[in-house]
């Protein structure tokens, strides 16, 4: 007997019913159900083992690393459609992967394991806009994290960036040693002849180099302490003709989006 996709249904007992017939159309697999298996590419096995594992009717699924094999675009419009499944079927899915971008598009809630134990879990934003710790701040691949030094209410200071920056909070003075974290989002280009009144956190910095992004720039600037400050930005073609290596900029960084690691911690 020829072995199609439906097989490993056949030899659990399940019988191609009316889920079958629904999960074939939403995983839109019609054509491949009299081709093997082994004459199927990566994407279409992954949609084929989707239908094999729902199937039965669980609503449990988990996933090891289901997608890593293929191309971003591939990899895409799965993670798409395992969200639809999720939501039409109720799953509850404990997926594994090493992707970052992967996690923070599919889970809800992000666990974030090293050496074995959970070092930190909760929602992927907020994981990522506060990383509750050293080390996953630079697993998260943060490079704006600079030592500091709290010299008063909500104020730290920063020798790298030989700047003083005002913070959301003040640490507890039993922390000796604090880590100041910026996310390269969140840095603002300033023109040094025109700053907003009132506009805080400024601090002037050379442009070291700059890397096209598609839609988007990363940039990297050298602070006046010597600390390197990344930033990304939205749409380099509009940012201005003095954007390029050597030109001293002054940046902006608003106050709330700064975090704060204890060293100890990290």
């Amino acid at each position: 007997m020829r072995e199609n996709i439906l097989y490993g249904l056949k030899v659990r007992g399940i019988r191609p019913d009316e889920r079958v017939s629904e999960l074939v159309g939403v995983l839109g697999i019609e054509e491949l159900l009299e081709r093997r298996i082994t004459s199927l590419s990566g994407g279409e096995r992954q949609r084929v083992a989707l239908a094999r594992a729902l199937a039965p009717g669980f609503r449990h699924l988990l996933l090891d690393e289901p997608f890593s094999a293929l191309h971003q675009s591939l990899r895409r419009e799965l993670w798409d459609l395992l969200s639809e499944l999720r939501h039409r079927y109720g799953l509850t899915v404990l997926l594994v992967t090493h992707d970052l971008k992967e996690a923070f598009s599919l889970g809800d809630t992000v666990s974030v394991i090293f050496e074995g134990r959970i070092e930190a879990s909760g929602p992927p934003e907020r994981l990522y806009r506060k990383p509750p710790s050293l080390r996953m701040a630079r697993f998260f691949g943060l490079r704006n994290l600079f030592p500091g030094k709290t010299i008063g209410e909500g104020r730290v200071e920063v020798p790298a960036l030989r700047t003083v920056l005002r913070v959301p909070s003040t640490p507890p003075p039993s922390r000796s040693k604090i880590y100041v974290g910026i996310h390269p989002e969140e840095v603002l280009i300033v023109r040094e002849r025109c700053p907003r009144p009132g506009q805080e956190n400024l601090l002037f910095a050379r442009l070291v180099k700059l890397r096209s992004e598609g839609l988007q720039g990363r940039a990297v600037f050298k602070g006046e302490g010597g600390g390197l400050l990344e930033v990304i930005l939205p749409d380099p073609a509009r940012t201005g003709p003095d954007l390029s290596p050597g030109c001293r900029l002054c940046l902006s960084v608003p106050p709330e989006r700064i975090f704060l690691l204890d060293e100890e911690g990290g």
